[in-house]
């Protein structure tokens, strides 16, 4: 199957909820890419998994996976702030960094008393500060020792200067293998099929650096299979080898923004548009010039008729 239907069929297990599909759904947890990691978390959520003392290595190896995204995620925030890059870049790392809680949480919720996990949840999601505190001592009452170091940095309102230091101590005292660095990331490797990213995020990565020289060479040589970050890319080599054609073809993320200037997509989230966005054709239309006396005079003759 292709990549896009992998997440398809994942997505319409989650719908069905069906018990049946669990030994299925567990063994995309050990995927590399994130996009099926969420769809399963999703469905399995959905079916009211529970991890249990036989399968706890499991959940750590998934948890450790989340963490190490979240690292990377973190690490490439603080990189696109010291590169001052586009906004709709700043918006795709939002996205990613909202997405990665919601599969933490999951996980806790197959761990934990899942209405324990949800009220932390709501907390977390108020304005008052003294809610959120109290919903991290809740977290921390509850949690394994072990996960706490992992776990909290995610849910704190911390600087991000603080939660990667946090995190990076952590993974030394716990032996999980180095993460990624921003200037790795940002290096874009020449494929992208076993990174954490996102189609969207890789999406936004690529808009961000096609007009930047140095990275000229390597978005030639990228590849991927998810369909969108393949669009982009033709998008940017169209953009690199100079073409300058009279039907300009538009990126993802131009046309992103053009349906963000719709009523009925103005909160439907950036990521959701690029899956609208990617299947949209572009029509090309011949700018006329109409007499406007002609055509009075034709319709004046029609009604006369």
């Amino acid at each position: 199957l292709s990549h896009g239907a992998k997440v398809a069929c994942l997505r319409m297990l989650a719908r069905l909820r069906n018990p049946d599909a669990i030994p299925d759904l567990l063994a995309y947890l050990e995927s590399n890419n994130v996009e099926f990691r969420h769809e399963a978390l999703l469905a399995l959520h959905r079916c009211r998994y529970r991890f249990d003392t036989r399968n706890l290595v499991r959940f750590k190896q998934v948890l450790h996976a989340e963490i190490a995204d979240a690292l990377q995620t973190c690490t490439l925030q603080v990189e696109v702030e010291a590169m001052g890059s586009p906004m709709l870049l700043h918006d795709g790392l939002e996205v990613a960094w909202a997405h990665l809680r919601e599969r933490v949480f999951w996980l806790l919720a197959m761990l934990y008393d899942p209405a324990v996990i949800q009220r932390v949840r709501d907390n977390l999601d108020l304005d008052s500060r003294e809610k959120r505190a109290y919903a991290i001592e809740v977290l921390d009452n509850t949690l394994a020792d072990e996960f706490k170091p992992l776990i909290l940095p995610l849910l704190e309102d911390l600087d991000i200067t603080r939660r990667l230091e946090l995190w990076k101590r952590s993974a030394r005292a716990l032996g999980t293998p180095s993460l990624l660095n921003a200037e790795s990331i940002l290096e874009l490797p020449s494929s992208f099929e076993t990174e954490s990213h996102t189609p969207w995020l890789k999406s936004c990565i690529i808009q961000a650096l096609v007009y930047d020289p140095r990275y000229k060479a390597k978005i030639e040589i990228l590849n991927d299979e998810s369909e969108l970050v393949q669009n982009t890319l033709a998008w940017a080599r169209t953009v690199l080898a100079g073409k300058k054609e009279k039907r300009n073809m538009l990126s993802i993320i131009e046309r992103v923004l053009i349906l963000k200037t719709v009523s009925i997509f103005g909160d439907t989230p950036d990521h959701l548009l690029a899956e609208i966005a990617d299947l949209l054709e572009e029509q090309h239309l011949e700018l006329r010039r109409v007499d406007h006396h002609q055509h009075r005079n034709r319709n004046l003759e029609l009604h006369r008729r």
